[in-house]
């Protein structure tokens, strides 16, 4: 079963394998409710030091997510989108089709593609050599969405990946996906190339453009913005292949909170990072269970190099067309 819904096995009068989700009455109603009133204990606990303006524009993005997921004739569009895209470009990625005359707003069928669940991983023999082809796999769906197509599966929930022992990723569950803004992009992709070189004016300015920083919050000084960098990029740089099974950037981070919450009046949410951060967070956590061992510096290079200020494969049609 799933939170809003529930997932049923089935077969279609001619003898198809497939996966109906069939959605919860009144869900669309209690999430409005849980947020409005998750809203109001944020600002009546000050747990979260943040104006008015960049909280209203935070809870605005997730609900918009939310109801999209909430959406089902949205999410059938979004499989058709992201088949369009990996179909053709990345044979290593599974994506089921939808069964149209058989969904509907609150009702989805989608063909049914088998793989085995991340966790399961060790019990079905995975070798490392097959580990690292999984990781590397996953990291090039996650870059090519962000930089040529400008959209993400932007859930990264360990149940709604499958792996195969050839390699293979299936991705489940489409409700939530995010249409990039492309200003955004160039600056993350700024952020990351500066960071590298260790120039932090540019690193502000950066954050300036993606909303993180504050327009009217102090400057922070160079050697917190290198704590910051070092701690993201020293493991990527001190060896070529980057071990995810080891990795404790996530620990470190935890270690840099204190000395940030001193300069929260530099800093906000930046609304249009919510769901990209999400992602690549999640991805990372996906290949520490992975335990992939993967060149990532170089990859994400190569998709760096390659983005020119453009969504090379952004389709034509908008939202829910496809």
């Amino acid at each position: 079963a799933a939170s809003i819904g529930q997932v049923h096995r089935a077969q279609t009068d001619d003898g198809r394998d497939v996966v109906v989700k069939v959605q919860y009455p009144g869900v669309e109603e209690a999430v409005d409710s849980d947020l409005a009133q998750l809203k109001i204990a944020l600002r009546a606990s000050g747990i979260v030091n943040v104006g008015r303006e960049a909280l209203n524009a935070s809870f605005k993005e997730v609900r918009a997510r939310l109801h999209e997921e909430l959406d089902y004739t949205n999410e059938a569009s979004n499989v058709r989108l992201f088949r369009d895209f990996h179909v053709g470009r990345h044979d290593f990625l599974v994506l089921p089709e939808v069964i149209g005359e058989r969904s509907a707003k609150r009702v989805l069928t989608l063909s049914y593609e088998p793989g085995d669940q991340l966790t399961a991983l060790d019990a079905q023999g995975y070798t490392q050599a097959q580990r690292d082809t999984l990781g590397r796999n996953l990291f090039h769906m996650m870059c090519s969405q962000v930089f040529e197509l400008g959209i993400i599966h932007a859930d990264p929930n360990p149940g709604n990946f499958a792996f195969r022992p050839d390699g293979k990723i299936v991705l489940y569950d489409f409700g939530c996906t995010k249409w990039l803004d492309l200003d955004i992009i160039v600056a993350y992709r700024d952020l990351i190339e500066r960071g590298l070189a260790e120039d932090y004016d540019a690193v502000d300015e950066a954050l300036h453009r993606l909303g993180v920083r504050r327009a009217d919050g102090p400057r922070p000084e160079d050697e917190f913005y290198k704590r910051w960098r070092d701690t993201f990029a020293n493991p990527f740089l001190d060896s070529p292949i980057f071990d995810y099974g080891r990795a404790t950037i996530h620990d470190e981070v935890v270690k840099l909170i204190p000395a940030s919450v001193k300069r929260m009046s530099s800093f906000q949410p930046a609304t249009e990072l919510i769901f990209l951060d999400r992602t690549v967070v999640g991805h990372y956590g996906n290949m520490r269970i992975l335990e992939s061992r993967i060149p990532s510096l170089a990859l994400l290079r190569e998709y760096l190099g390659r983005f020119q200020d453009s969504f090379s494969a952004r389709p034509a049609y908008g939202p829910g067309e496809a």
